[in-house]
């Protein structure tokens, strides 16, 4: 008989026994693991709740009130990552830089927000006191990120289709004569963007700290959502 087997039964003087060999043992301890992750999983779902959090708003939106679950802290970690690591967080500075990279990086908001919302699924809401309400509201506010990109994105295309072949890309954009309007109303649009970026931050329940260069850096930590 192999050494290894779940149960062995004996019968001997008209007694029935039974031993738990080798492989049982194996079973049985895979099904307590099993069990404590499942139970663990269930009981951080369940008690995973943030205490209420007030969170100001960007162009206007009046500010929220309300208890955001684990779902909804998972996606404003991660669309707080995506904003803080590009230029639509961050900024030109002065002389630096172009509008056609900053323009990118604003409309590469949209996909990603929308893959974000869509992984979290619907638990993260649609209403204004949730999490998905707040972006798409974001993206969709009329002085908000659309607005932007639909009065500038047109004015900057046009200006670069006549530009001369042998003529550097900043050369040629530090000559528009828009382009000093266009980077002022892009630093108001990232001061907005840089008021989200704080919500996000406090529906993710990360605190924010300064670094030594005077930007906001990130400190915390944030359970995970299954869904």
């Amino acid at each position: 008989m192999s050494c290894l087997y779940l149960v062995q039964i004996a019968y001997e003087g008209g007694k029935v026994t039974a031993t738990v060999g080798p492989l049982g043992l194996i079973v049985v301890l895979i099904g307590v693991v099993l069990w404590v992750w499942v139970r663990r999983g269930v009981g951080r779902r369940a008690g995973a709740k943030l205490s209420e959090v007030s969170v100001n708003l960007p162009w206007g939106m009046a500010s929220m009130k309300w208890v955001p679950d684990v779902c909804e802290r998972e996606a404003a970690w991660k669309l707080y990552v995506e904003l803080q690591t590009r230029i639509a967080g961050q900024g030109l500075q002065a002389g630096m830089g172009i509008l056609r990279e900053a323009f990118s990086s604003l409309y590469s908001l949209f996909p990603t927000t929308r893959e974000i919302l869509k992984e979290a699924g619907p638990s993260v809401g649609v209403k204004a006191e949730s999490l998905g309400g707040v972006a798409m509201g974001v993206l969709n506010r009329q002085r908000g990120l659309r607005a932007f990109l639909t009065k500038w994105h047109p004015e900057l295309l046009a200006y670069e289709s006549q530009k001369p072949a042998e003529q550097g890309v900043k050369e040629y954009e530090d000559a528009w004569a828009q382009g000093e309007e266009c980077r002022n109303e892009l630093a108001e649009l990232v001061e907005e963007l840089t008021t989200y970026s704080e919500g996000l931050a406090k529906i993710a329940g990360v605190e924010l700290v300064k670094g030594e260069s005077g930007e906001n850096a990130s400190r915390g930590r944030v359970e995970g959502c299954s869904h």
